[in-house]
């Protein structure tokens, strides 16, 4: 007979052990493509390929050369992490097929692959090595705003108040405060400003401040109807974001009383903000002959880089892009679902 006591006992000797899940990284303001490789010959037996990788930030794109080798000391060094037994597999890499052009396009395909994987895995994002970022090469903002991004993901409350206040720093180092302008990180800066740690609150509230007042399109995601960020900036002017906060709320009302009274723009108003108001001057198409107008049809900011798929329209920027691709909405010109994003080089 077995008592009760015994009966909770665990798994038996032997039994595989269960390892923690690992959370993915949902509306990552990163993306990572193999476009192309080039064989370089060597010798008459030795070749090389050459992938070309660009790594597209809020703001930013990188072009990086990377051979299987280095992929290969990327995977080693991530195989001595904790989260190793999470880690997708490395693609082989044959002995023929670099005499298949097939083979070597299918070995493309999977590293991209193997990358997106990597990019999308928290721990991998938030390793205080960096050894992922080192290997991409990519700048400190693109690096700290992808982390927020996955500290949201993986439920660390902690990492994310620490990343608010590094997020600061680097913005006032760059100081180019508009790569922030995108739905997610406002959402986790919402998030911040109403938390219960005043340093990471107040760190919030100077952030969204400066983009609340120098960008339209901050304004637009961050002060919508559905959005809550009005009663979130409110809050906290009462709670743990004190008067910081209540220095944010005050200019950024100041700021729609301009709007107001001046019909449109007021002094405040950024180079972003008349850049937009240009682009929606000319709301009929370009005639015959005419130049198509560059901007974003949606922020009606950055510069159109994307395209639509199915319909191949190119109308969009790589934040509204990757906005309309995760909510899966409807292409802006044509109306036809969006499944995925393409950005096009001109």
């Amino acid at each position: 007979r077995v008592s009760a006591s015994s009966s909770s006992v665990g798994p038996p000797p032997g039994a595989p052990r269960m390892q923690p899940a690992i959370a993915l990284v949902p509306d990552l303001p990163l993306t990572v493509r193999i476009p192309h490789f080039e064989l370089v010959r060597q010798s008459l037996l030795g070749t090389e390929i050459n992938y070309t990788i660009v790594v597209e930030g809020l703001g930013t794109t990188e072009t990086i050369v990377r051979q299987f080798s280095q992929f290969r000391e990327l995977h080693t060094r991530l195989s001595q992490k904790p989260f190793a037994y999470s880690l997708r597999s490395l693609p082989q890499d044959w002995l023929f097929s670099h005499f298949s052009n097939s083979m070597l396009e299918r070995q493309r395909r999977q590293l991209e692959t193997y990358l997106d994987a990597l990019c999308s895995h928290s721990q991998v994002v938030l390793d205080p090595e960096g050894v992922l970022w080192r290997w991409l090469a990519v700048d400190d903002f693109t690096q700290v705003i992808v982390r927020l991004v996955a500290a949201r993901a993986a439920g660390s409350p902690e990492e994310l108040q620490h990343l608010t206040q590094t997020l600061e720093a680097v913005v006032a180092v760059s100081d180019d405060a508009t790569r922030c302008v995108h739905p997610v990180v406002l959402g986790i800066l919402k998030e911040v400003l109403l938390g219960d740690v005043p340093e990471a609150a107040q760190a919030a509230a100077r952030l969204l401040e400066q983009l609340l007042v120098t960008s339209r399109r901050a304004r637009q995601l961050f002060l919508s109807r559905d959005s809550g960020g009005a009663e979130a900036l409110l809050a906290a002017s009462r709670g743990s974001g004190g008067s910081v906060a209540a220095s944010a709320v005050q200019r950024v009302f100041e700021t729609l009383c301009n709007q107001d009274a001046d019909g449109g723009d007021g002094p405040q108003a950024s180079e972003s903000d008349e850049a937009e108001t240009a682009g929606r001057a000319s709301p009929t198409p370009p005639a015959a002959g005419e130049q198509e107008p560059s901007e974003c049809c949606i922020c009606l900011d950055r510069p159109k880089s994307h395209a639509m798929l199915p319909c191949g329209h190119l109308c969009a920027c790589m934040e509204c892009a990757a906005q309309l691709s995760a909510q899966g909405q409807s292409c802006p010109v044509c109306r036809q679902r969006v499944e995925r994003t393409v950005q096009i080089y001109t």
